[in-house]
């Protein structure tokens, strides 16, 4: 049975396509500003503005370039349950560049509201991913997964946002994530609210990069899965 459209993780609610983001290889547009789910973010549309004008990167000379962290952004559904949509922040502390590597469903669907509720209780070991899926109407369609160049201009950015240190190091790893999001975009990944998703991807991402496999202490369904 059909339920009330419900904010989905990573959803791509009112999203623009083309900018900036990086997305499938084959030079179709991608998602690459995406509103709150379900406009849920904690922060007004105003406030975030506010924000992001005062909101600077810190810089550090001494610093080790690049610091990695995973986000984790809060969402609230009308079913009475919370939970967090988790990405990947890279930070350069000496120029204070801060790209953003995320993703989310290609397209809006509506849920079933006992899939939904079963799937935040089932462990994502249970959980099947579908490969090569064409979207259907009512369906999230698959996992399209972007980078975007200004966590603080992107629709991550939010001021009650949740970070976990992945590591801090000389090392570069974004030519990683991009592999990353054009190999994931090419599997066509069937979207499901509750896994695989745009948490499944951020944990995916550090995985590929070899880097430790981090969240914040957060309820974050379908982190657990590997997408490649």
């Amino acid at each position: 049975m059909a339920g009330p459209a419900t904010p989905v993780i990573g959803s791509a609610t009112n999203a623009t396509r083309g900018g900036s983001a990086t997305g499938r290889s084959s030079g179709s547009g991608s998602r690459s500003s995406q509103s709150s789910p379900g406009g849920a973010s904690r922060s007004s549309a105003a406030g975030g503005e506010t924000a992001r004008r005062v909101q600077r990167v810190r810089t550090c000379r001494t610093c080790p370039r690049w610091l990695y962290e995973t986000g984790a952004k809060y969402i609230d559904t009308t079913l009475g349950v919370s939970y967090y949509h988790l990405f990947v922040r890279a930070t350069e502390q000496r120029l204070g560049l801060q790209p953003v590597f995320r993703a989310g469903p290609s397209q809006d669907g509506s849920p079933s509201v006992l899939g939904v509720v079963s799937g935040f209780t089932a462990p994502d070991s249970s959980k099947d991913q579908e490969e090569d899926h064409v979207p259907e109407t009512g369906d999230y369609g698959t996992i399209e997964a972007v980078s975007l160049p200004e966590y603080v201009a992107s629709i991550e950015f939010d001021l009650h946002n949740r970070f976990a240190k992945v590591r801090e190091t000389n090392a570069n790893y974004t030519s990683r994530f991009l592999t990353c999001i054009v190999l994931v975009n090419q599997k066509a990944i069937k979207y499901e609210p509750t896994g695989p998703n745009s948490n499944s991807f951020a944990m995916t991402c550090l995985a590929y990069a070899k880097l430790p496999v981090r969240k914040p202490n957060v309820r974050a369904p379908g982190h657990g899965m590997r997408l490649l």
